[in-house]
């Protein structure tokens, strides 16, 4: 007999939240807009790096020996990697640009600061612009370019016009 009470009073629990719940769906809405109503939506960045994501934490950083550096035509530097899933630091890339003389014309930051950092897998090609409004030129000449950091080095030539 006690459990026939029991029983019912559970079947009576679940009526009781089945009807609140369908009261509930069948309750007007009101359709004012939220607080966000009206604002535009915000910017997507431009550029999303993933240093310190705990997704990305857990991955080694890369081994140089599987790192190569070029310059190439652009004047672009161009980093190729080949290997496993790997976090690349910023590599602080300083650059010496010497003139057809052998006199140094700049030295310091060879690209934008972390221009190469971000997360590596398989084989990948990286690029990012060299000396980026970094030099300034009169008549046209060819410079010869130094560029070291995080174990790596790359020599090449630039060709400078005037107004660039």
């Amino acid at each position: 007999m006690r459990r026939r009470w029991r029983d019912a009073l559970v079947l009576a629990a679940v009526a009781a939240v089945a009807l609140a719940a369908a009261l509930d769906a069948l309750r007007p809405r009101s359709s004012e807009p939220g607080p966000s109503a009206g604002l535009p939506p915000a910017a997507a960045p431009k550029r999303v790096a993933l240093r310190g994501s705990p997704e990305t934490a857990f991955l080694p950083s890369c081994d140089p020996a599987r790192l190569a550096l070029a310059i190439e035509a652009g004047p672009t530097l161009a980093l190729r990697y080949a290997g496993g899933r790997c976090q690349l630091a910023g590599l602080d890339l300083v650059a010496v640009v010497r003139d057809a003389a052998g006199a140094v014309v700049y030295r310091g930051p060879a690209t934008e600061r972390h221009a190469f950092a971000r997360n590596l897998a398989g084989r990948q090609k990286v690029e990012a612009p060299l000396l980026q409004r970094a030099l300034r030129c009169g008549p046209p000449a060819l410079f010869a370019v130094v560029v070291r950091g995080g174990g790596l080095a790359a020599r090449g030539t630039i060709r400078c016009r005037e107004g660039s």
